[in-house]
């Protein structure tokens, strides 16, 4: 009788926990795979060449150290999903070993990051679009930034196999038009005319170095998304981190080639700073285009990308609302689809907003990035702190992969988040400006928690069902920790 009872329970929540509509899917471990590859490609076609104002080699090393940094992450998130599967992102877990306030921070700033990386690339995006349509003036720009954004959520509500069939198109075609520019290029690749010389290799000593290595995480940040999929795959504690980790070596292999190359054609790397389409150089020698036919090649990534972190912050803020952090009616599901619409609609107006303030603040647009990863590193941050505590807590549990490199490779990650978060706090041009506005969001956060949802908050079905097994487990075998999960009631009063 229990066990029908519970399959009668799972049947009933299977419409709120996944995203198959009109036709039934079954994501694979190469949907997975491709899902990072969108969300994380257009990031090498454009913006990362800014750090090359500290010279090649310097940037070079700031690329090698973050991608390595990158790598040691993914493999431990991949360990943790093949343990404890969660779609909430950092947020779950970061409850647990650092307290529901902490947590609550960490999801919204998790999702704050996704929202302004997807304004960030629509931004750029329109300006591309100028490039090529010369008839998209300053004043048409707000109607091609809200058309970005419909199209790319429509497709997002409409979920299912549409989405995922979506993903795979661009993800590819993304992939093959970045291997068209590395490949096709390599005839015409001179490191020696072209990459500036001796006096190019280090420029500013490390103190260059030092404040432009954030600037390295374009080439990687959102890979760190694809946990937050947990709901939308069957058996995740296999088939995210199967598509995860090859996810991981692809982009850092490509982000290699792609600096080889880049660094060695015209314009040359001394000039590659201001470039806004970075393969443009490229395209033009290889087929012989003007430099706007050349950016139309871009367009496909930089809307993957888009497209890509759309679905991350949905999933974030579904999960908040989930668990009450946030308004319900943000995870109110689709009756048709049996997506969320409202989470994606709620964030992506956000961010069409944020497009605004960007657009018409010279200062703000300029820093945005900033903000945008200093919430993006405080989150890897706990993330490591997480690996770490499920590693000394849950060793127990049964894992399906390990990660080769344990808890030294946590140890290195977490090192270099700490020193890009230093660098972004102290030794940019505008630092007081990012502490302020990263101070304001970080106290109306505080304020909206201990005057809102604190009161109120609970676990969501996925949190009981994941990380509550995990408390069990913990006491079954006695081990002595913090009690990080209770019941849902007793969990309200010690909020």
């Amino acid at each position: 009788m229990a066990t029908q009872h519970s399959s009668h329970m799972e049947a009933l929540r299977a419409p709120l926990t996944t995203t198959t509509a009109i036709q039934p899917y079954k994501a694979t471990a190469f949907d997975v795979w491709a899902l990072g590859i969108t969300i994380v490609i257009g990031g090498q076609y454009f913006s990362w060449n800014a750090g090359l104002v500290a010279g090649v080699a310097s940037n070079a090393a700031a690329i090698f150290i973050v991608g390595l940094a990158y790598v040691c992450l993914v493999l431990s998130m991949a360990e943790m999903t093949s343990t404890l599967p969660f779609a909430g992102g950092a947020y779950g877990l970061s409850r647990c070993c650092l307290g529901y306030f902490s947590g609550f921070v960490i999801g919204c700033c998790e999702a704050l990051e996704y929202i302004a990386y997807v304004s960030t690339s629509v931004l750029m995006l329109g300006e591309m679009l100028q490039i090529v349509l010369p008839a998209i003036t300053d004043a048409l720009l707000p109607v091609a930034w809200l058309v970005i954004y419909v199209v790319a959520v429509v497709i997002h509500i409409y979920g299912g196999c549409f989405f995922w069939l979506f993903n795979r198109f661009v993800a590819l075609l993304s992939t093959v038009l970045l291997l068209a520019y590395c490949l096709g290029s390599l005839p015409t690749v001179s490191f020696t005319s072209n990459a500036g010389g001796s006096d190019n290799m280090f420029v500013g000593g490390f103190s260059s170095f030092f404040t432009t290595m954030p600037l390295a995480a374009w080439f990687f940040v959102g890979v760190e998304v694809l946990n937050t999929v947990s709901n939308l795959v069957q058996n995740p504690r296999d088939v995210i981190p199967n598509g995860q980790i090859p996810c991981i070596f692809t982009l850092f292999a490509c982000s290699i080639f792609v600096f080889f190359v880049a660094v060695s054609l015209p314009p040359g790397a001394v000039n590659l700073p201001s470039v806004v389409a970075v393969f443009n150089s490229g395209y033009m020698i290889m087929f012989g285009v003007s430099d706007d036919v050349a950016t139309l090649l871009s367009l496909p990534a930089t809307f993957a990308t888009i497209f890509g972190f759309i679905l991350a912050y949905g999933n974030i803020l579904t999960a908040l609302s989930h668990s009450k952090l946030l308004p319900a009616w943000l995870g109110i599901p689709s009756k048709k689809y049996h997506t969320y619409p409202w989470a994606l609609i709620g964030g992506s107006v956000l961010g069409y907003l944020l497009c605004f303030a960007v657009h018409y603040h010279a200062s703000f647009g300029a820093e945005l990035f900033n903000i945008c990863m200093f919430f993006g590193f405080s989150c890897y941050i706990a993330q490591c702190v997480g690996y770490i505590y499920l590693k000394r807590e849950f060793e127990h549990l049964p894992r399906r992969y390990r990660s080769p490199f344990g808890k030294g490779g946590v140890y290195f990650a977490g090192v270099v988040w700490i020193a890009n978060l230093v660098s972004i706090v102290c030794c940019q041009k505008e630092s007081a400006f990012v502490c302020s506005v990263v101070a304001s969001i970080l106290g109306v956060l505080t304020i909206y928690y201990y005057g809102y949802a604190k009161h109120r908050q609970t676990f969501s079905d996925d949190e009981r069902q994941v990380l509550f097994f995990a408390h069990v487990a913990k006491s079954v075998s006695r081990r002595s920790g913090s009690q990080c999960l209770t019941s849902s009631s007793r969990q309200s009063k010690q909020a």
